[in-house]
């Protein structure tokens, strides 16, 4: 036999198969998807110790997600001043808001 053709294909069971509902965003939300990839790419699998992420809205409402290490460089109490201080050092030293 040289060749083997395959017919048609049926799902027992009646399945039903559905395609994936693709999330509707803006540029800002594909901005922080691009962002966030970028910044996990820029360590070693093993080397990153944590990660904040904050999001808000118009009317000043947020939202907000993290992970913290138990214990680590950084614990849960210095965190705010922490980010405070690695935002505005980046704001004075580059002067660029991104």
């Amino acid at each position: 036999m040289s060749g083997c053709r395959i017919g048609t294909v049926r799902l027992k069971g009646a399945a039903t198969i559905l395609p994936f509902r693709k999330t509707e965003r803006d540029d800002l939300q594909d901005s922080i998807v691009r962002n966030a990839a970028a910044i996990a790419n820029t360590f070693k699998a093993g080397e990153m110790d944590g990660y904040l992420i904050l999001g808000w809205a118009q009317d000043g409402s947020y939202t907000k997600g993290w992970r913290l290490p138990f214990e680590g460089a950084i614990g849960m109490t210095m965190l705010p001043s922490w980010v405070a201080d690695v935002i505005r050092r980046d704001l004075i030293e580059e002067g660029v808001w991104k």
